[in-house]
């Protein structure tokens, strides 16, 4: 196995071990029917009073179709509430629910503890380097 084979193999692992720990972590309580995909799209929200469905794919990094599929999943679990732009009918706004605010607040305690516990073996020195590292690796693919 190369170098490159190994790097992506080793990088698809990570983000799956995270997403399943992410599942589960997220499947009582407020987040419940929640997935990690999900609460992605819901904290690229957070901040702002609603956005393009666009802006939001951009955002989390996803493609617009992708987005777009999750987007009514979440609006048909009552996650997240959608409206058609009145001057053009193809633009869509997304905008959190209650229910969203209530579950980003309950995500917050179980999230930090699962990142907490993944890189609990890493000094903070180490956590820094891997984040600048995964950074500039995200940087060169955008580019």
């Amino acid at each position: 196995m190369s170098d490159y084979e190994q790097l992506y193999s080793l990088l698809s692992a990570c983000a799956a071990a995270v997403k399943r720990a992410a599942d589960c972590a997220l499947a009582q309580g407020a987040t419940r029917g929640l997935d990690y995909d999900g609460l992605l799209l819901l904290k690229a929200l957070s901040d702002r009073e609603e956005m393009q469905i666009q802006q939001l794919a951009a955002a989390v990094g996803r493609d617009i179709a992708t987005t777009s599929r999750q987007v009514s999943l979440l609006v048909a679990r009552g996650w997240l509430t959608k409206r058609t732009d009145a001057r053009d009918l193809r633009v869509r706004y997304v905008k959190l629910t209650a229910r969203a605010l209530e579950a980003l607040k309950a995500a917050e305690a179980p999230m930090r503890q699962l990142y907490s516990h993944m890189l609990a073996h890493l000094s903070a020195i180490e956590q820094q380097e891997l984040v600048r590292m995964l950074v500039q690796l995200l940087a060169q693919k955008r580019s």
